[in-house]
């Protein structure tokens, strides 16, 4: 060995025998593009999904809030009419949709075909969310959605603060 020059510790990694292998000139960019088309179709489900995940959780906090002011519209004596107007109105259209529903009914433990006070009206509110990733076309029908829709509901329990009449009596919250 010579002093000043350094000697690779194995003859493979010669730049003769190197070269053999992968000659001058040419580059990886082959072999990047195939990588690359082969990685984002995951990368885009992942990206839908998240997204998908996020504007469900949106739809079901709208929900939510239509089924609760629909109930405290309900808890000072309005009828079910009045009551399934505020939630459509509240639901930022979603609850427009042919395939949502409103149920409001009241508890009614006495049995005497009134809500009284300190009884309560409950509102459950039903829609169907489209999804936007494009593989959950695959999914069956299913919950009385389409397929690639999601089921989601929203409900609300409260008290009565003044007596309602003409009711239709259920239990609490599904």
């Amino acid at each position: 060995m010579r002093a000043g020059r350094l000697t690779p510790p194995c003859p493979l990694w010669t730049d003769d025998l190197m070269s053999q292998h992968h000659p001058r000139g040419l580059s990886d960019k082959g072999q990047n593009l195939i990588e690359f088309a082969l990685i984002m179709p995951v990368l885009f489900i992942i990206v839908f999904i998240i997204v998908d995940a996020a504007i469900a959780l949106d739809r079901w906090v709208v929900m939510t809030n239509a089924a609760r002011e629909a109930a405290r519209t309900g808890i000072v004596g309005a009828d079910a009419a009045a009551i399934t107007d505020r939630a459509i109105g509240t639901s930022h259209g979603l609850l427009a949709d042919p395939d949502a529903t409103v149920d409001v009914w009241w508890t009614d433990p006495n049995t005497n075909g009134h809500g009284d006070p300190g009884e309560s009206v409950v509102v459950n509110v039903e829609y169907c969310y489209d999804l936007l990733t494009p593989i959950s076309r695959l999914l069956p029908d299913r919950d009385g959605c389409p397929a690639g829709s999601l089921r989601m509901s929203a409900c609300a329990d409260m008290r009565l603060e003044q007596g309602v009449s003409g009711i239709t009596t259920g239990g609490g919250c599904p």
